[in-house]
């Protein structure tokens, strides 16, 4: 079910850390959760979203999301797209979905149309699969992730790259079908890196850490692990408990 957003929300959501461009209409899942700060930006959501602190996306289409921290995302791009039904007499969408919602028009006069009524069967058109973003994933300008995909974290996708299955962390892969060039860091550095999950703290909770001697921030972090630093935790935020205040 989506919700469409009034002025009054989308100022609600700025005030709690969300922020987006898109004006008032514009509809989000009910099933949005947001961890604040992110930044919808442009983005396209339908079915369901989940989105950790500190990410952002810029435009393109997500269905049944979950984002972890520290992600960026480009221009156009698009994820958990669904394909239409193979098993159906037709791959149209006219068998399943209300002529509105095709074609953004009425049906002709006198025409009545209900797919759910009118056509029988036994099975959906597609499963829905929700795809995995880990924390600190960089998605570049026009890529595709196909439904039920899980990203590692770490990782980065090239720009307009096809990810048609499963992406190690700190993997970067590129082409069609996307395909490992090479892993950002040595093998025992990434085992390290994920041990300290550093993306459990603020960026203001990792001031004084190095950014390019990898070894010196692993140490900078298990520090902090040492010291019972406070982990970065703001609470939830649901587009359903928003709109039920509205």
């Amino acid at each position: 079910m989506q919700i469409e957003l009034s002025r009054e929300m989308i100022l609600e959501l700025r005030r709690r850390g969300i922020t987006t461009f898109h004006h008032a209409g514009v509809t989000l899942p009910r099933a949005s959760v947001f961890e604040p700060p992110c930044s919808l930006k442009w983005m396209s959501v339908q079915y369901s979203l989940e989105m950790g602190a500190f990410s952002y996306a810029v435009s393109g289409f997500y269905f049944a999301c979950r984002i972890g921290r520290y992600c960026s995302f480009g221009e156009n791009v698009q994820i958990g797209r669904h394909s239409h039904p193979l098993h159906y007499f037709s791959t149209s969408p006219f068998f399943y979905t209300p002529y509105k919602d095709v074609l953004d028009q009425d049906a002709p006069p006198g025409v009545e149309i209900s797919p759910g009524a009118d056509y029988q069967r036994n099975t959906p058109p597609v499963q829905a699969r929700t795809t995995q973003i880990g924390n600190d994933v960089w998605i570049g300008h026009g890529a595709f992730i196909l439904p039920g995909v899980s990203i590692g974290h770490g990782a980065v996708v090239a720009a307009e790259s096809v990810v048609t299955k499963d992406v190690p962390p700190y993997a970067v892969v590129a082409g069609s079908p996307a395909r490992v060039l090479r892993y950002r860091f040595p093998e025992r550095e990434i085992e390290s890196l994920l041990t300290v999950g550093w993306w459990d703290y603020a960026p203001w909770d990792l001031k004084g850490a190095s950014v390019d001697d990898i070894p010196r921030f692993i140490d900078h972090v298990a520090g902090m692990r040492a010291r019972a630093v406070a982990t970065y935790a703001p609470g939830k935020v649901r587009l359903a408990d928003l709109a039920g205040q509205a």
